[in-house]
Order: structure tokens, then sequence, then C-alpha cells
């Protein structure tokens, strides 16, 4: 497999490198997101939500192995999507154990459901934020990656 060209700095060059990660590799990640899933429409959807992560981000690196950093995404964008259904489903659990005098109303519960999913969201943001600081930390010297803040223990 040929190594993708570096993402370059302009908007423009930037959605015509991703345009061509799609192009030679969109039908590679549906399929192997199908297999892997067994539901061609979720497989379709989070094919699309890693091209729309890759054209959000704004990575400088050369890509050698483009299908291990699309697979590497879609696996999280897939983690992401059974935690929210758990959350989800226990949260319906929950209601069911309810008298229907206490149940909350339908527009009641979508905005509860809703404001789990922005609360998951926001956890994974700040995951991922504290990882990434950790790794940089890591580089420069610093704490080790597979250990927590102020962890660091130096002779």
């Amino acid at each position: 497999m040929p190594a993708s060209k570096p993402f370059p700095d302009t908007d423009a060059q930037h959605g015509d490198a991703v345009g061509r990660l799609y192009g030679e590799h969109h039908g590679w990640l549906l399929s192997w997101l199908r297999h892997k899933l067994g539901f061609s429409h979720l497989a379709a959807d989070l094919a699309h939500d890693t091209f729309l992560r890759v054209l959000a981000g704004r990575t400088g690196l050369a890509l050698l192995q483009p299908r291990a950093y699309l697979r590497t995404i879609a696996h999280g964008l897939a983690v992401n999507h059974w935690r929210r259904l758990d959350i989800e489903r226990a949260y319906l659990d929950a209601l069911a154990g309810l008298p229907e005098a206490m149940a909350p109303s339908p527009e009641e519960r979508l905005l509860v459901l809703e404001t789990l999913r922005q609360l998951d969201n926001h956890a994974c943001a700040a995951r991922c934020a504290f990882q990434l600081r950790t790794r940089r930390r890591a580089r420069r010297g610093g704490a080790r990656p597979d250990r927590a803040p102020g962890r660091d223990r130096r002779a």
C-alpha cells in the first residue's frame, strides 16, 4: 500500500487530500466495517463519520498506513456508538421501573437522552485531550505516558 501524501496547509489542498484518501480507501473501510459490525447502515454511518473526522482534523503527518489510520478512527467511533447505546439502554431500563405517575414525558425523555449524549461527547473529548497532553509531556521528557499525572517518580 503506497503511503498517502502529507496533508497540505490550505483548506482546498486539505480537502483534495481527504478526497483522494476517500477515493482510495472508502470502499475498503465500508467493507471492513460491514464485516466487523454486521449492520450495513451502521457501517455506512461510521465510514461517513470517519472521513468527516479526517476532514475536520488538520493532521500534518504523512500517512504511511492510511488504512490503519482510518481503521483506528472508525473503531473509536464504533466504541463510542456502542457506549452511547449502553447509556441510553440503562436510562430506559431505569425508567421502566418507575410507576407510570412518576415517568417523565416523551419530551423530557428526549431531553435527558440528548443531555446524556452531550455529556458522553464532553467526556470523550476530555479523555482525548488528557491523553494527548500526557503523550506530549512524555516526548519532552516529563511524565511517562502510562502513568497518571503527578505520579512521575524521578531519583
